[in-house]
C-alpha cells in the first residue's frame, strides 16, 4: 500500500472508508504485505484475519497517525471516533518535535556527558566519562569516593543498558576495562533519594518526568507523571516494566491509577505492588520547588523548545536526572484515557 493512497483515505471519509477496507482485504489475503501489522496482532493476540480488526489498525496508522499498537495501548475499540480524533499520533508528534529543536539542540540532550557539562549545577553529584584507557586516572580518582556508582551508556534512552557497579565486588580495573569494552559510558554518583520517594520503591530512583515548552518567553509545564520502580529492578522506566502515574502538574498530587500497560499484560493499582503504598492521591513534596526548577532548566537551551526533564527528590531539594529532546506523547495519554490534542493544538497547528 503506498502513502498516497492513504492520504486520499484520510482526505475523504466516504472514499477513505472504502479505501481502507480495500486495503485491509488486500493484507489479509497477503500478509507479508504489511509484516509489521500483523506482528502486532499477534503480540496483542488479535484475529490476523480479521478484516475489520485490520482496517482498525491501518485507521489507526494512516489517519490517527499513530502507531499500531497504540490501537492497543488508547484502547481504540472501545472508543468513538470523536473521542480517538483527540489523541496525538506518534507520527504528527515526531512532525511537531523535529520543528521545536534543532539537530544541534537534540545532541546536546542525546549525549549524556554534554548534557551533564551544560546542566551541571542542576545535577548535584558527581560524573565522568570514560571513553578510553586515558580516562583511567580519572575513573580512579571518582572510585576512590565513590565505590558504588551509576553506569550508562553515552547516549542511551529509556533504562538501556543501566547498571550500578559496587567496585569493591567487580575490582576498578576490571570495571573500567569492561566499561570501555562497551564503547564508554558516562559514570554518574548515586543519588540518594528523600523518603517520601524511597517509600514508594526504595530499590529504585523513583522520578518525576515533566515537560515543559519554551516558546522564547515563557516557560509552560505540560504535564507531568511519576515514575516508579517495581520488584528488584533499580530503574523506574517503564521501557523496563515500571509504574507510571499522571501528576496534576498544578498541584503536584497523583490524580490516576499507575499502570505497566505499555505493555499486553498491563494493569492498573493505587498502591504499590510491592511494598503496598498509596499512590493515587498522593502530593509530592516540595512541587513549587520544582516547577521553579524546571522554569530555569528550559531556558538553557532555548533553541531546544521542548524538553522532558527527569528529575528525582534528594532530602536537599530536587535534582536533575536527565533531560529528554524527545520524550514520547503516548504515556500520558493512555494515564489519562485521552487524549490531549485540544492542549496541543495551538503548537501542532
Amino acid at each position: 500500500m503506498s502513502e498516497r493512497f492513504f492520504r486520499l483515505a484520510k482526505k475523504n471519509s466516504v472514499i477513505g472508508w472504502f479505501l481502507l477496507w480495500m486495503a485491509a482485504i488486500v493484507l489479509v489475503l497477503d500478509k507479508n504485505r504489511d509484516a509489521d501489522l500483523f506482528k502486532v496482532i499477534k503480540y496483542y493476540k488479535g484475529n490476523p484475519n480479521s478484516i475489520t480488526l485490520v482496517r482498525e489498525l491501518l485507521w489507526t496508522r494512516y489517519v490517527a497517525g499513530c502507531v499500531y499498537q497504540q490501537y492497543y495501548q488508547y484502547d481504540f475499540k472501545n472508543k468513538t471516533k470523536t473521542q480517538r480524533r483527540e489523541y496525538v499520533g506518534s507520527y504528527e508528534f515526531h512532525d511537531f518535535l523535529m520543528k521545536a529543536s534543532t539537530p544541534q539542540s537534540r545532541k546536546k540532550f542525546e549525549n549524556k556527558y554534554t548534557a551533564y557539562q551544560i546542566f551541571k549545577n542542576y545535577y548535584k553529584r558527581d560524573v565522568i566519562m570514560v571513553s578510553s584507557t586515558a580516562d583511567y586516572v580519572e575513573f580512579s580518582q571518582f572510585v576512590a569516593t565513590h565505590k558504588e556508582f551509576v553506569a550508562k551508556p553515552i547516549d542511551s534512552h529509556g533504562g538501556r543498558g543501566f547498571r550500578v557497579i559496587n567496585i569493591e565486588k567487580t575490582g576498578a580495573k576490571a570495571s573500567f576495562l569492561d566499561l570501555i569494552a562497551d564503547g564508554g559510558a558516562v559514570c554518574e554518583e548515586l543519588i540518594e533519594q528523600s523518603y517520601e520517594m524511597a517509600r514508594f520503591h526504595p530499590r529504585s530512583i523513583n522520578t518525576v518526568r515533566l515537560v515543559t515548552y519554551y516558546d522564547g518567553s515563557t516557560v509552560t509545564p505540560m504535564y507531568a507523571f511519576l515514575r516508579l520502580g517495581v520488584g528488584g529492578s533499580r530503574v523506574d522506566n517503564t521501557s523496563a516494566g515500571g509504574l507510571a502515574a499522571a501528576i496534576n502538574i498544578e498541584s503536584g498530587e497523583i490524580v490516576s491509577l499507575a499502570t505497566n500497560r505499555m505493555d499486553i499484560d498491563g494493569e492498573w493499582f493505587d498502591r504499590h505492588p510491592d511494598t503496598n503504598e498509596k499512590i493515587t492521591g498522593a502530593f509530592l513534596p516540595r512541587w513549587k520547588e520544582l516547577l521553579d526548577m524546571v522554569q530555569e532548566l528550559a531556558i538553557i537551551v532555548p533553541e531546544q523548545k521542548y524538553v522532558g526533564w527527569d528529575m528525582a527528590l534528594t532530602d536537599e531539594g530536587w535534582v536533575m536526572v536527565e533531560g529528554n529532546a524527545k520524550p514520547l506523547i503516548s504515556t500520558i495519554q493512555i494515564l489519562n484515557h485521552q487524549g490531549i490534542r485540544e492542549k496541543y493544538k495551538h503548537l501542532l497547528n
